[in-house]
This record gives structure tokens, sequence and C-alpha cells, in this order.
């Protein structure tokens, strides 16, 4: 099978998308340190709908990593939304994210800690995705 074919079956096969998130949740939590202001591990929706400008998000007073399955047109994508997510559960986003905002004046596409996300998913996507590729069935 041809790479964009096997895109194309990702990009339209909910289930899949599913069971690799799974998957990408535990690669995260065997792989990537834990909070520092949680005591657990984040819970993690997979939601069906699409988002006109994100392909996830964290919520830092549920400790929820939410993903909008639909955005995510690869694996590869997939692995970096997740640890991208998981990043911002390690940071203290109660403190600090809405601060960055309103005191000093940042916004989504400069935010230090979206930065510092992004970063970290680059960093860490391609062994997720090698460990996806060898797990997935």
């Amino acid at each position: 099978m041809v790479k964009e074919d096997r895109k194309k079956i990702f990009k339209n096969n909910i289930r899949l998308k599913k069971k690799c998130a799974k998957l990408i949740y535990l690669w995260c939590k065997e792989n990537l340190p834990v909070s520092r202001y949680h005591d657990n591990f984040p819970k993690m929706v997979l939601s069906n709908q699409n988002d006109k400008f994100f392909r996830g998000y964290y919520k830092d007073e549920k400790n929820l990593i939410g993903v909008y399955l639909k955005n995510n047109r690869s694996k590869k994508e997939l692995c970096e939304t997740i640890i991208h997510e998981w990043k911002h559960y390690q940071q203290n986003i109660y403190e600090m994210y809405d601060r960055y905002i309103v005191y000093y004046g940042y916004e989504t596409n400069n935010h230090p800690y979206e930065i510092s996300a992004e970063k970290y998913a680059k960093k860490h996507a391609e062994k997720c995705l090698n460990w996806l590729k060898q797990n997935i069935k």
C-alpha cells in the first residue's frame, strides 16, 4: 500500500484514530514526566467533532486532555497533539497561563507555554510514532 493511501485511510477512520490516541496516551504515561501540579494523570476525552482552530486542548481545572480526532490528519499529528497537551498538563497553567495574556500581552501564537509545548511535541513525536507503529495492530 502506498504511503498516501495509508494517510487517507487514517484521515477518515475514527476507530483507528481512537485506538492510536489511546496508545499514544499510554506512551506518554510511560515515557514522559508527570506534573508537579496534579496528583493524578490527566483524563483524556476524544471527540469526533471538528474545531475551527485546534487539534486538541488541555483543561487544567479538570486535568483533562481533549483531542479533536477529525482535526488530526496523520498519526504523527496525533502524536504531536497529545504530547503537546501532555506538556500543558506538566505546566503551571492555573497560575500562569492567563497571566501571560492579561498582564504581559501574549497571544496564543507567541505564548511561552504554547511555544514550549510545540517544541516538546516536536522533540518527542518521532519516538512516540515509532513506538506506535510497532504496537498498533
